[in-house]
């Protein structure tokens, strides 16, 4: 299962792509499990990545960013920053202001 999670930037560009094992024997990986807001087993490899529209977003990222993003996830909810980023997002883009609209996480 792969999995992606937001910067503790309030940036909706661009994201942390989690590319995990299909070894469901691995380990209970903690740290990731409570960033992408799913259960992580095993190593993963982390990437910066970004939604198909934009290109919006650095390649590369600083251990020290990366750990800070960690530690947000300690008291964020990974499924209401990811709501509010892509719900920002999908407003930038259209115009269409989403207030009043509802929520849901796949």
């Amino acid at each position: 299962m792969d999995a992606k999670f937001y910067s503790h930037h309030d940036a909706d560009n661009g994201f942390y792509f989690v590319y995990t094992t299909s070894a469901r024997s691995s380990p209970h990986n903690e740290i990731a499990s409570r960033c992408c807001g799913s259960t992580i087993q095993g190593d993963v490899a982390v990437i910066i990545s970004g939604p198909e529209d934009s290109n919006d977003y650095d390649e590369t990222f600083a251990k020290t960013e990366l750990l800070k993003t960690l530690d947000f996830y300690r008291k964020a909810s990974p499924d209401t920053v990811s709501n509010e980023r892509e719900r920002s997002r999908i407003e930038r883009k259209t115009g269409i202001s989403l207030d009043g609209v509802p929520s849901f996480h796949l």
